[in-house]
């Protein structure tokens, strides 16, 4: 049976032709992940968003995941342009739309960022959100005072650690990367550590609205080349690694536009999809955002 890719990143292709023969990584219930030459490609919903190194079905992903077998050989037919997953079950590539996960560079208005952070704000400190970077309801409360205002006094030990980050984020080169990131990356529970998902938040507002190529993210590479595979998950290093390049997926960048957007109209919609991402992977990466924000000094 052959299955009809509706999306697919622009990433996708130069690793199918550089590495054509692959396995099938991981398996979950609507989705599973495939390896080819030390990279990931996402199988999954378009309800979901594309990754960055993401395919997305027409229909029937969670079909197909049932019928994939963890460490089962894929290749990619070049000619007829489709994943083949077995004898009689393939994913054609040759009708899917292409997606470009590259963030661009925006100028920003100040005064319209932060009257939409205070919209943001409004909905975060709901308890709706729940971030998993402590499983303490009083430093979940903490964490989001924090990173919101612009002129708060870290006195508890895990508000101390972001603003260490903060600090770091914005160009500080009196503090230590590598004690930074042993603190937050893999830090939480999931295929993505909240940790991971508050970093890639933040390399996302680094790439929008830093005036430079920001060295945030080339410290944050070279850590994750030495020490990455042991400190977080396989999936959570591809999704780091794509984001010091400036690469994320298809709900962060529609957020961060929309963030840096004075015509917020679909805010609450933009919202809505990134509280679909994960148990809190949603809220852990838009608080990413906001910290990178508050780094780059644009928060009032």
């Amino acid at each position: 049976m052959e299955w009809q890719a509706r999306t697919i990143s622009a990433e996708i292709h130069p690793i199918l032709k550089n590495n054509p023969q692959g396995n099938v990584h991981s398996v979950f219930n609507n989705s599973f992940n495939l390896a080819f030459g030390g990279h990931l490609i996402h199988i999954g919903t378009s309800e979901n968003g594309t990754p960055p190194f993401g395919i997305t079905l027409k229909e029937g992903a969670q079909k197909l995941a049932q019928q994939v077998i963890q460490n089962e050989e894929v290749m990619w037919n070049s000619v007829l342009d489709a994943l083949v997953l077995a004898p009689n079950l393939s994913i054609s590539l040759k009708k899917a739309a292409i997606t470009i996960p590259v963030l661009q560079h925006t100028e920003v208005n100040s005064t319209s960022i932060n009257e939409i952070i205070r919209a943001i704000a409004v909905e975060l400190t709901s308890d709706k959100w729940q971030t998993g970077l402590t499983q303490n309801l009083e430093d979940n409360q903490l964490i989001k005072e924090y990173i919101l205002t612009k002129n708060f006094k870290p006195v508890q030990p895990i508000l101390k650690e972001l603003d260490k980050l903060s600090l770091l984020a914005s160009g500080d080169e009196s503090v230590e990367p590598k004690s930074v990131f042993d603190f937050w990356i893999g830090r939480g529970l999931g295929l993505t550590p909240s940790g991971d998902d508050l970093l890639t938040g933040l390399c996302a507002a680094l790439t929008a609205l830093g005036s430079q190529k920001n060295s945030f993210q080339k410290k944050l590479h070279s850590y994750l080349v030495e020490y990455g595979m042991k400190r977080t998950t396989s999936i959570a290093l591809e999704y780091l690694m794509y984001a010091t390049q400036g690469k994320f997926h298809s709900h962060l960048i529609n957020m961060m536009q929309i963030m840096t957007n004075p015509q917020n109209e679909n805010l609450h919609d933009a919202l809505l999809e990134m509280k679909k991402l994960g148990h809190t992977s949603g809220t852990d990466t838009l608080l990413g955002m906001l910290l990178g924000i508050k780094a780059l000094s644009i928060l009032e």
